[in-house]
């Protein structure tokens, strides 16, 4: 996976910095920058949960790898999210432990779409 290719391709350096030794082939060499100053704020805020830093970093990737809102998909993007997401270890949260499933009685979405 891109997240593990990644933390394999990093290198501690002396002096707290990190050095990048390879991108994974799907992340283009121009966006290493970016993600890497991302994680490692992530990573300084606490802000990716897990217990070892290499669940931290997974999610953080997995974050910043996510579809944001206001982003269209095309009917096969979106049956495919759905068919990720039934396969996924913990559907009902993203990497940051929001829920991204809720649960709503069938009066309440009535009342929301104004049918009732």
């Amino acid at each position: 996976s891109l997240g593990l290719a990644f933390i394999k391709a990093c290198d501690a350096s002396s002096g707290g910095s990190v050095r990048v030794l390879a991108v994974p082939e799907a992340l283009p060499a121009a966006a290493a920058a970016g993600l890497v100053e991302k994680l490692l704020g992530d990573l300084a805020e606490h802000a990716a949960p897990g217990e070892t830093l290499r669940h931290r970093v997974a999610a953080s990737l997995a974050c910043q790898a996510a579809i944001k809102k206001n982003r269209p998909l095309s009917r096969l993007e979106a049956e495919q999210l759905l068919r990720d997401l039934a396969e996924a270890d913990e559907p009902q949260r993203c990497p940051h432990g929001r829920p991204i499933m809720l649960r709503l009685r069938h009066d309440e979405i009535e009342h929301r779409i104004g049918r009732r």
